[in-house]
C-alpha cells in the first residue's frame, strides 16, 4: 500500500514538473502560403536560419486579419503594413498602444491604377458632357477608388492625410476589383504589395500607374517613404509613388522567458537578414530590409535581458 502511494506520488510530481516546463508555442500570423503570400514566404525563409521550435506560424488572410489577431490576444506576433498601426492610432490608440516592432521588413508599394483612356462624365445620351484625364493621383479629388482589405486601410489612409477625399469602395476580391474598373463603375484603383506585384503585372495595357504628386508625398512623408515604380506592360517607367514598411510586430510582452525568446530571434533576424539578402533563391525583398534599422514605430524593448 505505501509502495503505490510512493509511485502514485511520484508520477504526480513528475507531471507537475513536466506541466510547469512545458512551453506554449509562440504564434506568428502572417498569410496565406497558397495564394503565394509574401508575409508567409518571408517568415518561413527567416526561420529556416533562426530555427526556433517554439515560434510558429499561423496562416491568415493578411495584415487586416492579422492586427484583430495579435490585438485580440490570440496570437502573439505578426507581420503587417506600418500603415495600419498609424490608421488605428488615430481612430482607437488603445487598440495598438501594446504592439511594438520587433523588426522592420521591406516595404509595399502603392499601385494607384487608373483607366487610360479618357472618361466623360455630365452630358445627355452620350452628347455633351466633360472629359476626365486621369494623370496623377490629384485627379481623384472626390472621385471613386475600389481597393481589396488592407490596401482599403491604406486607401482611407492616404484620402485622409492627403486632402484628396476621395470616396474607397471596398471589394471582396481583386477578380471582380478590376472588372468595376473596366467597366468604369469607379475611377481607379489600390493595389498595395511588393514590387513587382504579380496582378499589376498581368494588366492590360488599357491602363496606368498614376503618379503621386511631390506635394502629397511630402503630407505623408511620416508614414510612406518614396518609390519609383516600373512595369513595361503599363508603360510605366520611374512612376513616382510610395511604399509603406512592413513591419515584424509582437505584444508588449515583459514575461522574462517570452522576451528571451523574441529578443534571440531578433539578434538572429539582424545575423541572417543580410546573407538572405544575398542567398539566390530567396525573395527579392530582403534587399530592401536593413537589419539594424528599429523603424517608425515603438520598438520593442522590454526590462528583461
Amino acid at each position: 500500500m505505501k509502495k503505490s502511494i510512493r509511485l502514485l506520488l511520484a508520477f504526480v510530481a513528475l507531471s507537475l514538473s513536466a506541466s510547469f516546463s512545458f512551453a506554449d508555442d509562440i504564434l506568428i500570423a502572417t498569410g496565406d502560403s497558397k495564394n503565394a503570400s509574401v508575409y508567409s514566404r518571408m517568415f518561413r525563409e527567416l526561420m529556416k536560419v533562426c530555427p526556433a521550435a517554439d515560434i510558429k506560424e499561423r496562416e491568415t488572410k493578411g495584415s487586416v486579419e492579422n492586427l484583430d489577431l495579435i490585438a485580440n490576444n490570440e496570437v502573439q506576433g505578426a507581420l503587417l503594413q506600418g500603415d495600419f498601426l498609424a490608421y488605428w492610432n488615430k481612430r482607437s490608440p488603445d487598440r495598438v498602444a501594446n504592439i511594438k516592432t520587433l523588426f522592420p521588413l521591406h516595404q509595399e508599394e502603392l499601385h494607384y491604377i487608373a483607366r487610360a483612356d479618357v472618361k466623360k462624365v455630365g452630358g445627355f445620351m452620350g452628347f455633351g458632357g466633360k472629359e476626365v484625364y486621369y494623370d496623377s493621383l490629384n485627379d481623384l479629388k472626390g472621385r471613386k477608388l475600389g481597393a481589396v482589405g488592407g490596401s482599403a486601410i491604406t486607401a482611407n489612409v492616404v484620402s485622409d492625410m492627403s486632402g484628396l477625399g476621395y470616396q474607397v469602395v471596398e471589394y471582396k476580391d481583386n477578380g471582380k476589383l478590376v472588372e468595376s474598373l473596366k467597366a468604369k463603375e469607379i475611377d481607379s484603383i489600390l493595389i498595395v504589395g511588393g514590387a513587382q506585384n504579380k496582378l499589376v503585372s498581368e494588366l492590360p495595357a488599357d491602363f496606368k500607374i498614376l503618379p503621386i504628386p511631390q506635394d502629397i508625398r511630402d503630407k505623408l512623408a511620416k508614414i510612406y517613404k518614396p518609390v519609383e515604380l516600373n512595369y513595361s506592360n503599363l508603360n510605366a517607367v520611374g512612376v513616382k509613388s510610395l511604399a509603406t514598411p512592413a513591419f515584424f510586430v509582437v505584444y508588449n510582452f515583459d514575461d522574462p522567458a517570452l522576451a528571451k525568446q523574441l529578443l534571440t530571434l531578433r539578434a538572429c533576424f539582424k545575423d541572417q537578414a543580410p546573407k538572405l539578402a544575398n542567398r539566390p533563391g530567396t525573395f527579392a525583398k530582403w534587399r530592401q530590409v536593413r537589419a539594424d534599422d528599429p523603424g517608425s514605430w515603438a520598438y520593442y524593448t522590454p526590462a528583461v535581458k
